[in-house]
């Protein structure tokens, strides 16, 4: 990836100051917070692989999201 693209630039210097799995920690914290409904985690995971399946498509991410 790129030294400076959107994630970059919206974290400022959190983006390479933070070790990629705190990123990743405070995505999944994110989302558990803001999609968890009473039906349990099945929205953080659907939402978790949308976005995924989105950048993929996007080429931003070479890792192809499970199916």
């Amino acid at each position: 990836m790129k030294a400076m693209n959107d994630y970059a630039v919206q974290l400022c210097d959190y983006y390479s100051k933070a070790p990629k799995a705190v990123i990743a920690a405070v995505v999944v914290s994110f989302l558990i917070n803001h999609f968890q409904t009473e039906q349990g985690t099945g929205e953080v995971a659907h939402a978790f692989l949308k976005e995924w399946e989105t950048l993929y498509q996007n080429g931003i991410v070479p890792q192809r999201p499970p199916k």
